[in-house]
């Protein structure tokens, strides 16, 4: 598919709106979109388009190329579009792999729009059989670390990296200088990364049985017990994580059904107390009565099925609220956010013993703490 007439007037569009003073300058390249030139092709000589990129390195250096057939060192890489280019950024990544042998993997863009749009007079030369035309130049910013570059020789002679400074092209350069404003270089970009508060993710599944009864989990390494679930590993997503947790724990082979909530925990709320962790929390599907578990071992002590009534006999008050809240998430078809800003609470249950009586309180309620008082 090739580059549209829609594709360059969004394009423009999108340019125009972030430097609305370049308007009168890019006028041409309207014109000759509103009169339904086909700007795509070289061979049109009212005016066809290129596409660009000035290019810095992580010092925000400007790469200059000495450009073979003009004789010049230009600030910009690029050419004209080909007939397998469907997108100007394509044709971008297109111009930079044949004149610098660079991939799109050693690039970063500093901007999806382009940085500048240029509209200049280009001399015809009757050993080519071309005449006098425009060039409408799509011009993009781009960074790279990478400085072994593989130059297609017979039309980059050199390379050199130069201030912002030496551009020659006020506009271009102001471009280049606005945009600096509004995006961040990389290493920029990863200081402020490493300044956010760190948060893990991740992902637990809700399984009932015929009975309406819910699937939970003991783990060894966590007193009450819980649905079962666990971290998002890297490069996975919450619905790999939680049907690999759920096989892994359980021995069941389920597909991830709908989301019916995210838990947000604070710091200090989990189990990882420095950082605080968001959960997601999916819908199984219910299993045929009896169906066998297998349980790993090494992390999984014992499971239960639990019905919605008896989970404090499983856990602490603010944990069962939140599961109460998601079946009931599963019942009105609704996804419920749930927000924890502190830990489980330690529950005070007073109970008057007659002298000498004993009560004795379940392991799996960790949570509470029993104080008897005297009879009277």
């Amino acid at each position: 598919m090739t580059i549209t007439a829609d594709h360059l007037r969004r394009t423009a569009s999108r340019y125009l709106a972030a430097r609305p003073e370049q308007r009168e300058f890019v006028g041409p390249l309207l014109e000759l979109l509103d009169q339904g030139v086909d700007l795509t092709d070289r061979r049109e000589w009212r005016g066809h388009v290129t596409a660009s990129a000035v290019v810095l390195n992580p010092d925000g250096q400007v790469l200059q190329i000495a450009h073979a057939a003009s004789g010049k060192w230009l600030p910009a890489v690029g050419g004209h579009l080909e007939p397998q280019d469907d997108s100007l950024t394509g044709a971008v990544l297109r111009e930079l792999s044949e004149e610098l042998g660079l991939a799109p993997e050693d690039l970063v863009w500093l901007l999806d729009d382009p940085v500048h749009i240029d509209v200049f007079p280009i001399p015809g030369r009757e050993t080519r059989g071309e005449s006098d035309h425009l060039h409408l130049d799509f011009c993009f910013l781009l960074t790279t670390e990478r400085t072994d570059f593989r130059l297609q020789a017979d039309e980059v002679h050199g390379t050199d990296w130069r201030s912002l400074e030496t551009l020659v092209d006020v506009r271009l350069r102001e471009g280049v200088r606005q945009a600096l404003t509004r995006v961040q270089m990389p290493a920029q970009r990863a200081h402020f990364l490493a300044q956010l508060p760190r948060a893990f993710s991740a992902a637990c599944a809700v399984v009932t049985d015929p009975q309406d009864r819910v699937l939970l989990v003991k783990c060894h390494n966590r007193a009450p017990f819980g649905p079962p679930g666990g971290v998002v590993e890297a490069g996975e997503s919450p619905e790999l994580a939680v049907c690999r947790e759920l096989a892994e724990e359980t021995g069941l082979q389920l597909p991830p059904g709908r989301l019916l909530a995210v838990s947000w925990i604070t710091a200090g709320g989990t189990s990882v107390s420095d950082m605080p962790g968001v959960q997601f929390v999916f819908d199984m599907g219910t299993v045929p009565a009896g169906t066998p578990l297998v349980l790993q071992s090494d992390e999984v002590a014992e499971a239960a099925w639990v019905a919605p009534e008896d989970l404090l006999q499983y856990m602490g008050p603010l944990r069962a609220e939140r599961i109460r809240a998601v079946l009931q998430a599963r019942t009105d078809g609704e996804v419920r956010i749930i927000t924890s800003s502190r830990a489980e609470p330690l529950t005070w249950i007073w109970v008057r013993l007659p002298a000498g009586g004993a009560l004795k309180v379940p392991p799996s309620l960790p949570l509470v703490q029993v104080w008897p008082v005297n009879a009277r």
